[in-house]
This record gives structure tokens, sequence and C-alpha cells, in this order.
């Protein structure tokens, strides 16, 4: 029987000075794989800060604060 335990998390908005961050992370999945963001592999590479601002300002990200999850 599984249970859950510890189910610690937080969903937040990401600063928008870590707009680089955010940026290197998707490109990296982007290449490492396609479905990654489910977008195109060059999406994004030739884009300004201000456009990576403007979309983390509308994602929702979610961070584990603690426990593992699932317990036998």
């Amino acid at each position: 029987m599984l249970e859950r335990v510890n189910r610690d998390f937080e969903i937040m908005r990401m600063p928008l000075s870590k707009w680089a961050g955010y940026r290197k992370l998707r490109l990296e999945a982007m290449r490492s794989d396609l479905l990654a963001f489910l977008s195109a592999r060059d999406s994004g590479t030739d884009r300004e800060e201000d456009f990576w601002k403007e979309r983390m300002s509308r994602l929702l990200f979610l961070r584990l604060t603690g426990g593992t999850g699932l317990s036998v």
C-alpha cells in the first residue's frame, strides 16, 4: 500500500530577475528533447530579454520544499 507523506510544495512565480536562468533551462531542455516544452527547437534562441521576462510573468512554477512524496 502506498501512502503519501511530506507533500510539501510551493506554487510560485519566479522573479523576473531570473529570466536568464529560465531561458537557459528551457533552451537546454529543447536541445535534448524536442517535446520537452512542446516547441520547435529554434523557438526563442534569438529572442530578447523582454520576451523572456514577459513569458515568465505568465508562468507558475512548482518548487518542492521537502519530502519524497511516496512511502510504501
